[in-house]
């Protein structure tokens, strides 16, 4: 059991958003991350004409994330019920 932080961004000032999670490994968390990756991507569409097919390319584009192992400060900082485990989905 390890804790993960992962960032979902898209590239547009105040779109990142932090997922805390308990997994296994970080295959897993990235996983969970790949899987959450387009509805976070259509939620924070900001900015874009989508008539367009290069500025809607564009914008996919810039739509990643990140993950990496949490600090032991990290995890004491967050409250217990904000880690999502993750493990047995």
């Amino acid at each position: 059991m390890k804790y993960f932080i992962g960032t979902y961004d898209n590239g547009y000032c105040g779109c990142d958003v932090e997922v805390y999670m308990i997994a296994d490994t970080e295959e897993q968390a990235c996983q969970w991350m790949s899987d959450g990756l387009d509805t976070y991507g259509y939620d924070y569409m900001v900015n874009a004409d989508f008539d367009d097919d290069e500025v809607d390319d564009c914008y996919w584009a810039n739509v990643n994330f990140e993950v990496r192992e949490a600090t032991q400060e990290e995890i004491d900082e967050q409250d217990a019920d904000v880690w999502e485990d993750i493990r047995n989905l």
